[in-house]
């Protein structure tokens, strides 16, 4: 949702704002009674900057529609690049954060070893105390919330799949098995991404 909203704080200045009491009552038929005087601004700028604007080279999105109708028109009045604030949205994401953090730790830990979700399962049963295994079962219960299972590791991986996170990409071997949970997953570091994966990465079979 990062890259399709845009959060508004509202803020009304008193500490009970559900208390607030509003003049218009009746904000529906407000809203029908002034529908011409609040779209009427909005057609005169898309119609000035479809006959006047010139060829905009930022890069497109990937809603070129909302481009056109939106972005590049406001960027036309000489308001900043509304796309900007889906990377503020990226980097205040916990759940970005999570999932980032996890990677990194599982990197760190296997580095290029190959594992299984067994193997997963021991350490984070582990009573040791080693940095890296702290920092991955760290990871491993903040994104579980409850105690982690190797079921629960396996669904993990399969919504985080073929994501990319600060160059950091998680995805699914192919296989000939019919069998899923014999394929492996692997972590693609910053400098194998966009080849063919090659050797190197990290690997959990389910």
């Amino acid at each position: 949702m990062a890259t399709r909203v845009l959060p508004v704080l509202l803020d009304s200045g008193i500490e009970r704002p559900d208390q607030r009491k509003f003049k218009r009552k009746n904000i529906d038929k407000w809203c029908e009674q002034n529908r011409a005087k609040v779209i009427r601004p909005i057609l005169c700028i898309l119609k000035a900057y479809y006959l006047h604007a010139e060829s905009n080279a930022i890069s497109p999105s990937r809603f070129p529609d909302w481009d056109d109708q939106v972005r590049k028109p406001l960027q036309w009045l000489g308001e900043p690049d509304v796309t900007a604030k889906f990377d503020e949205n990226l980097s205040e994401d916990p759940r970005v954060a999570e999932q980032t953090d996890f990677w990194v730790a599982w990197l760190k830990l296997f580095a290029e070893k190959w594992v299984t979700v067994t193997e997963i399962m021991d350490v984070i049963n582990s009573e040791n105390v080693l940095d890296d295994e702290v920092e991955f079962k760290s990871c491993i219960k903040n994104m579980t919330y409850e105690k982690a299972t190797a079921q629960k590791v396996s669904g993990l991986l399969r919504r985080m799949k073929g994501k990319v996170l600060d160059g950091l990409r998680l995805e699914h071997h192919e296989s000939d098995t019919k069998s899923k949970k014999s394929r492996p997953w692997r972590v693609i570091s910053k400098d194998k991404l966009g080849g063919k994966g090659g050797k190197g990465g990290c690997f959990i079979s389910g």
